[in-house]
């Protein structure tokens, strides 16, 4: 009992917690236009357990029928013990051919890296994300930027009020003239 005990506090102590955080979800999805591409930057980080510095190596599971890679050329990923920002960037390109209103998941899978020449059994975490695609008209797009409004400049009457005001005084002294002969 007391070794089983001894154990588990052991194993305990060795628990690494590393993950990784995506700015979409099933409630936030990505939303692109046929024909346009986006780099997604998800996160990886590293903040609590005891395990230290860890290497993740990151691998495209589900490209989503081929919209999807990653963009780093080395793919084994250091993420330091209490690091919350080693960026994985991911490129979404939707082909113009892509019919509005498809939905594609992309799904992600990170492998701990073991250590080599630990000189003991080491046993390797990972763990997989995923983020949806929205294919959508342009102007749901995240891309889609309105033109601004050009503002049109109010008319105004200062000058028409000033001719006014000058023919009515000019009406006025002709008939002021007028009137005194």
């Amino acid at each position: 009992m007391m070794l089983m005990f001894g154990m588990i506090l052991v194993s305990l102590s060795m628990v690494s917690a590393f993950g990784v955080s995506t700015p979409y979800w099933d409630e936030n999805p990505l939303r692109l236009a046929p024909g346009e591409s986006m780099d997604v930057e998800l996160v990886l980080q590293n903040m609590a357990g005891s395990a230290g510095d860890t290497t993740l190596r990151a691998e495209m599971a589900d490209d989503a029928g081929g919209i999807a890679s990653l963009v780093d050329s080395d793919l084994d990923y250091f993420v330091p013990f209490g690091s919350d920002d080693v960026k994985v960037r991911v490129r979404v390109a939707v082909p113009m051919n892509v019919v509005d209103g498809g939905t594609r998941e992309v799904v992600l899978s990170f492998t701990q890296v073991g250590q080599e020449g630990a000189g003991m059994v080491s046993v390797s975490g990972g763990f997989t994300t995923k983020f949806p695609v929205f294919v959508v008209a342009t102007k749901e797009s995240v891309l889609f930027q309105p033109k601004p409004e050009v503002e049109v400049p109010q008319k105004s009457y200062f000058w028409v009020w000033v001719l006014v005001v000058v023919l009515v005084l000019v009406l006025v002294w002709f008939a002021w003239k007028k009137y005194r002969k």
